[in-house]
């Protein structure tokens, strides 16, 4: 038991270090903790995340930690970590598509703090965001002249709270993927590893989109600025959908692991395009579930989760 604490306590600290200078490895230790010890392991992480960055950086660092980093870390562990009896004397997993569901409602919640925190400035949020995003390009200095600068800050700002979420929902997702599978190497992982490849998400997903959608059509000013926003962050499971299909249709292919490791590199090279391909995939594969078909007879395997079962409350 002292062991464990004494290792949940590091991955805390290790995880404060990494939010305060490399913010998408932050993740990792946290979900290393958890996913290997325990969701009462995590709070001790999480507390020593909190309280090294409130001494080595400020209050305002530790907050940044907590809202961003720590919470969902907890609130991701607790809903992997559930489980209840199967009928075969088994145990059934939270199912892998609600979880996906949990990180579209963190990145939600991440983008209505955001645009509520900088909805009092004087040209509103979005005015905010214009005014700090062309201060931080000009000090890039990788522009030449206020009308590049313009144009870059008329591209991203009307979607730069989202954009900069769904980032951060990936590094989540990617993150806890990996802290499974070292678990598991290490012999220590509290869950199955998931079967990534075969998630569903439920079918009212799409009315989330929808309502998103509706709100940055019909809103003005505020609101349909978070309307946008917020439909980029809920978009994100359809995202991780078709990264799925990807992998499912990828099965049986001679040399896989280099078309995969050829895949994840274009997708890091031409970014938002190929993104929004895979999320146009992920929205016709969530009706037509082609997944299933090509998985063959045995079905999606276990560790799937459906869409309509599972453990636990969403």
């Amino acid at each position: 038991m002292t062991r464990d604490l004494v290792f949940a306590a590091a991955g805390g600290v290790l995880s404060a270090l990494l939010c305060l200078s490399l913010l998408l490895a932050a993740p990792l230790p946290l979900f290393m903790v958890g996913l290997g010890l325990g969701l009462s392991q995590t709070v001790v992480a999480g507390a020593a995340a909190v309280g090294t960055s409130l001494l080595v950086a400020s209050l305002p660092s530790a907050m940044f930690c907590a809202v961003v980093l720590v919470l969902p870390a907890l609130a991701l562990v607790r809903q992997t970590l559930l489980a209840r009896p199967g009928p075969y004397g088994d145990l059934e997993w939270y199912p892998a598509g609600y979880l996906a569901v949990w990180v579209s409602g963190i990145g939600a919640v991440l983008v209505i703090l955001a645009i509520a925190l900088i909805a009092g400035y004087p040209q509103g949020a979005e005015g905010w965001v214009r005014d700090n995003l062309a201060a931080a390009i000009r000090q890039l200095g990788f522009f030449d002249g206020e009308d590049q600068v313009a144009t870059m800050v008329d591209l991203l700002a009307p979607m730069a709270p989202g954009l900069a979420v769904a980032m951060w929902q990936i590094t989540l997702v990617a993150s806890g993927a990996l802290a499974q599978r070292l678990m598991a190497l290490m012999g220590r992982n509290l869950r199955p590893q998931l079967d990534l490849a075969m998630f569903r998400l439920p079918r009212w997903m799409l009315y989330a989109v929808a309502a998103t959608l509706a709100l940055a059509l019909a809103g003005s000013g505020t609101y349909g600025y978070l309307g946008r926003n917020l439909m980029i962050v809920v978009l994100i499971p359809f995202f991780l959908t078709g990264v799925a299909v990807v992998h499912v249709i990828s099965r049986g292919w001679p040399q896989r692991p280099v078309l995969l490791a050829v895949f994840y590199a274009a997708l890091l090279m031409f970014g938002w395009p190929m993104s929004i391909v895979l999320m146009m995939l992920g929205v016709v594969e969530h009706w037509i579930n082609m997944r299933l078909r090509m998985a063959g007879p045995g079905g999606p395997g276990p560790g799937a989760g459906g869409s309509g079962s599972g453990t636990g409350n969403t």
